[in-house]
């Protein structure tokens, strides 16, 4: 089927022109919105001004302005939802499918007896980049009670990489940090909700990672960044380590072998409150954790075992990587994540572990596989280790890019993409990895993959 045929199918179901929606086929790039919302009391009345921008490409230098549908619901501030009307409609509703056609357009909503927040884009019912002029107090509102499950996701993720972000300036500054109340409630409104998907609690629960959080500060600093993290979750793992544990032990035993969304959503949840209760370090979680290890007939529930004893600084960790190995030793595809979960370890040490790692009966350089479960999740996922202070991550990985690229070029140039950002590193970091770059760059008959993406990079 031709998007055209597709589109006219749409406008023949829907009886809609969908003639500017084809628009989305034929321009580059992503449209960017900015929403502002004003709210007049005394008539009710709440007017959504929306304004859609897409910046140039090439051979694309003017855009038209695309057709956006923007799902939008209003909540008062007690997070009840609202109904409205907008236009001539007569019956009020929830949730309005907004069409944003223009540069710039407005949108009055009638009927509106409260101070509403607005919930935008709910489902994600357009590819767009949307910036509104939500507080915190609104991002709050909405993380507790937005009946949307992405833009709830969204809210949470929003409020959460703030105080990412305000524990790690606390820390230069030398300050003491603690938790906003307006998300501290909202987090735990989320994790005492009864949610019918526990798979989306879950991930409601979970603090943004360092992917997200290194594209929202101007300067990448891993160690600081991983440091702030790591204090959120701390302080909200020993504010909430009652919920935690109480929620971890009522799905302990709810048919864990079995295969489906229920059971799965389940499983996702009780790793997710095991994540927070490994994070204080207690002996009694850590061997919560163990137990699980050994007891679990599912991968998920070992994996995401091991994974958090892998970050344990107890003896547990040796005798859980042991048992994970001796039982699944002969399975190479899961011989790849014992490998991955030891090279995104936090514990210090981990680039020596790595090293040695090297070196295993089973770790095979000329395995596309293996080389990226060992050094490929070492460069990628784990910043705290290859990026630290002395440059010797870097060091290592240019060793093996060398190596890989005689005989997989192709492996190497995917380790080099490690490096891609090193400019938005501080000045001794860019420094450190520039020399590495330029060391692998000067290198004679380099192949053409690295040769490539090296020069890409430096340029």
């Amino acid at each position: 089927m031709t998007t055209e045929a597709f589109v006219s199918a749409m406008e023949h179901a829907s009886g809609l022109d969908l003639s500017q929606f084809r628009l989305w086929y034929e321009q580059a790039g992503t449209p960017k919105l900015t929403a502002r919302g004003t709210y007049d009391a005394e008539v009710a009345r709440y007017t959504l001004t929306v304004a859609q921008q897409c910046p140039s490409t090439p051979d694309q230098d003017q855009k038209k302005p695309f057709h956006i549908p923007l799902a939008t619901a209003l909540f008062d501030r007690s997070g009840q939802a609202m109904k409205t009307t907008i236009g001539a409609q007569t019956d009020p509703k929830h949730e309005h499918m907004l069409s944003l056609c223009q540069q710039e357009q407005q949108f009055v909503f009638e009927g509106v007896v409260k101070e509403p927040v607005v919930s935008l884009l709910r489902r994600f019912s357009a590819p767009v980049e949307l910036e509104s002029d939500l507080s915190d107090d609104e991002l709050a509102i909405l993380m507790a009670h937005d009946d949307d499950p992405f833009n709830r996701w969204d809210a949470g993720q929003r409020l959460s990489s703030t105080e990412v972000l305000r524990a790690f300036e606390a820390a230069v500054e030398g300050n003491s940090f603690s938790l906003d109340e307006r998300f501290a409630v909202a987090f735990e409104n989320t994790l005492r909700h009864d949610f019918d998907d526990r798979s989306f609690q879950a991930y409601a629960l979970a603090l943004p990672d360092h992917t997200h959080l290194s594209q929202i500060t101007p300067i990448i600093e891993p160690d600081r960044l991983h440091q702030a993290r790591k204090t959120v979750k701390l302080i909200l793992a020993t504010r909430f380590t009652a919920d935690f544990e109480a929620l971890y032990h009522r799905f302990e035993a709810t048919g864990t072998d079995q295969t489906n969304c229920i059971n799965s959503g389940q499983r996702a949840l009780r790793n997710t409150c095991l994540s927070y209760l490994m994070a204080l370090e207690q002996p009694e979680f850590t061997r919560l954790a163990s137990h699980q290890l050994h007891a679990a007939d599912n991968m998920t529930d070992a994996l995401a075992a091991l994974t958090l004893l892998a970050c344990s600084p107890y003896p547990e960790r040796t005798a859980a990587l042991a048992h994970f190995f001796d039982r699944w030793h002969d399975y190479p595809l899961v011989m790849d994540k014992w490998f991955r979960v030891q090279a995104t370890a936090d514990l210090p040490g981990t680039l020596g572990h790595v090293k040695a790692l090297t070196s295993h009966d089973l770790f095979q350089l000329e395995n596309p596989n293996k080389v990226f479960s060992l050094l490929g999740a070492f460069a990628h996922a784990n910043p705290l280790h290859f990026h630290q202070v002395d440059g010797q991550g870097y060091a290592f990985i240019s060793e093996y890019i060398l190596k890989l690229d005689h005989t997989n070029p192709q492996v190497a140039a995917r380790l080099l993409s490690a490096f891609n950002l090193w400019r938005r590193y501080n000045r001794d970091r860019q420094e450190m990895m520039r020399e590495q770059l330029e060391h692998i760059q000067a290198q004679p008959a380099l192949s053409k993959d690295v040769s490539e993406i090296i020069d890409r990079i430096l340029s």
